[in-house]
């Protein structure tokens, strides 16, 4: 639709020339400052979710944040791995980051990822669920530090599992976000994830809704960051590619 939270901050009147009406912004916040601390968790991602579409700005939420911050800490336990996904995503198209949320808020989003015995958090993600949140956390500037050992080890073995199923633009910008956390380059899959992702960039058959130079972008930000040396051949192909982002 094109509508986003600065377009909800207009004022407007309901008729032409009729009395001007509150802007839709401040009614979602008073609602949000009386509904949130009830929500279930389906209500809670949703709303994190729809959010981020709206890019709206963390910070122009107010004192909503805190109410939005708390509610996780009451519901990590029960969030399935669509939820967190979701959770995580309007959380980072958002604006939020990771260092500015309270610790237990941190903490909570930890226990959904790591998941339980009826809730399998990054294990039981599909690989589209799983590209999301590995882009979102990038986004949000988590550190891998910040990550017990154990989900580090569920989000190594799910992303070894799930990259060959992801789109082109999972790959992209899950290798994004993981090489932003600080993942290790020897904890990434070693059996032709590069490869693959060089050869998606190179092969005009993919029809992404997103534009590839998006997906370039990522790529290779995150094969530098990652000090990934690439073939001659790969390169020169990359170049003739995208001559106006030579490699």
């Amino acid at each position: 639709m094109g509508f986003n939270w600065t377009d909800m901050q207009s004022r407007c009147s309901s008729l032409e020339g009729g009395r001007e009406a509150t802007p839709l912004t401040l009614t979602v916040i008073q609602y949000l400052k009386q509904r949130v601390s009830s929500m279930r968790e389906y209500e809670y991602t949703v709303l994190l979710y729809a959010l981020g579409e709206l890019s709206t700005p963390w910070q122009s939420l107010g004192n909503v944040t805190e109410k939005i911050n708390h509610r996780v800490t009451r519901l990590s336990s029960f969030l399935t791995p669509r939820s967190t996904s979701n959770g995580l995503h309007g959380l980072a198209k958002c604006g939020a980051r990771w260092r500015d949320l309270p610790s237990p808020t941190r903490d909570a989003w930890i226990i959904a990822m790591t998941g339980n015995e009826t809730h399998f958090g990054v294990r039981a993600m599909n690989a589209f669920e799983l590209s999301q949140t590995l882009h979102a956390i990038g986004k949000l500037q988590v550190q891998w530090s910040d990550l017990p050992k154990t989900l580090q080890s569920l989000i190594t073995s799910s992303y070894a599992t799930e990259w060959k199923r992801m789109t082109p633009f999972g790959r992209s910008v899950s290798l994004f976000g993981l090489s932003i956390i600080g993942c290790p380059r020897q904890s990434l899959p070693s059996n032709g994830l590069i490869d693959q992702i060089v050869s998606d960039l190179i092969d005009d058959k993919h029809d992404d809704f997103l534009d590839r130079e998006v997906r370039y972008k990522s790529s290779i930000a995150a094969i530098d960051k990652l000090e990934i040396n690439l073939s001659q051949d790969s390169r020169e192909k990359l170049r003739r590619m995208f001559p106006d982002n030579s490699y």
